[in-house]
């Protein structure tokens, strides 16, 4: 990822290196305040891991 900045023509604004948190970071631009996103991660963090071995 860092070589493709670093050797892009035009490169982009941002470069996600992780794609599972890409879902997460539309969140950021979503709302005005940020609220969506902080809702968000607080419920994968804080929120109860499953413990159900049927799930």
């Amino acid at each position: 990822v860092y070589m493709e900045a670093i050797e892009a023509q035009t490169p982009f604004f941002r470069y996600y290196t992780n794609r599972a948190l890409l879902p997460m970071s539309s969140l950021k631009l979503t709302s005005m305040d940020g609220s969506q996103y902080i809702r968000a991660m607080s419920k994968l963090i804080f929120s109860a891991p499953n413990t159900d071995p049927r799930i």
